[in-house]
């Protein structure tokens, strides 16, 4: 589910004042953020199965319930163990390289106690679960896929029931990006593209602007007083598929302030002209 900021910073609060555990919602003891210990292990484990459970929230300084009780030991030292870089870096150090887990820690003040617990935001994966690399402290293991359960529990994927929701979700996933997809093109089709095309005549005109422009800057850097350019391109090769006659069309409408001569021959890879030496560009 989507929320707006002012419902998110609404619900955060909540989760302080009204604490109950749930598939997507986990709360922890006062314990300090410490990437080797069994504690923090535990804790990339929660992210890991709420990330592949559509996502969740971790509130940090509440001692097990049910229901959970504010932590008499939470602190400020406690909170501040709970950097957003590092929890993210300890969490993305244990998925498959390539797979980035996206969450946001948040500082909030409980009302009562004026105490500040961070609260750990899980986004979900987007497209494929997110996967184990390491086997740590007999918390972790290589190769597994965690997941939460509606009983509040964070477990590897072992039932079949588990396999069927958590591809559920990716094929749910996947059928909303598809749709989109599919939404986009249908738009371009019935109603058509919204930036019209370029004919030939504004394409060599952009051309040639560029070119005078690099001509300024060959001679402010003192290349002489005469010289000669020559380019030959293909402009969007096959489409739209522009004849030979309709570019030399498109260069006798404009004065391109460059010398134009009328006997240009057309070949079958494009056009010869023999440029006499005596011509004067203006």
């Amino acid at each position: 589910m989507t929320m707006n900021s002012i419902n998110e910073a609404a619900f955060r609060q909540h989760l302080l004042t009204s604490p109950s555990e749930g598939q997507h919602v986990e709360y922890k003891a006062a314990i300090p953020f410490d990437t080797e210990s069994d504690f923090g292990l535990k804790l990339v484990k929660h992210v890991l199965g709420m990330a592949n459970t559509g996502g969740g929230w971790i509130v940090i300084g509440f001692e097990d319930g049910p229901p959970p009780r504010v932590d008499p030991e939470h602190s400020k030292e406690v909170t501040a163990t709970y950097e957003a870089t590092k929890v993210s870096q300890a969490v993305n150090q244990h998925v498959a390289r390539g797979q980035q887990v996206r969450l946001h820690v948040y500082n909030e003040t409980h009302p009562a106690t004026s105490l500040r617990h961070p609260v750990i935001h899980v986004e979900g994966f987007e497209r494929l679960p997110f996967i184990c690399r390491s086997t740590k402290g007999g918390v972790l293991t290589e190769g597994d896929v965690y997941i939460r359960r509606s009983t509040a529990e964070t477990t590897k994927v072992n039932t079949p029931q588990d396999w069927e929701e958590l591809i559920s979700r990716c094929v749910s996933l996947r059928r909303d990006e598809f749709l989109s997809q599919f939404t986009d093109v249908f738009h371009r089709m019935t109603v058509g593209d919204p930036t019209p095309p370029e004919d030939a005549d504004t394409r060599l005109m952009k051309w040639l602007k560029s070119q005078r422009e690099l001509s300024v800057i060959h001679k402010q850097l003192g290349y002489g007083h005469g010289y000669m350019e020559s380019a030959q391109m293909l402009i969007i090769p096959r489409s739209p598929g522009w004849s030979n006659q309709e570019l030399k069309q498109a260069i006798s409408n404009h004065d391109t302030g460059w010398p134009q001569f009328e006997s240009p021959q057309s070949l079958h890879d494009g056009i010869a002209i023999r440029v006499p030496l005596d011509s004067n560009p203006r």
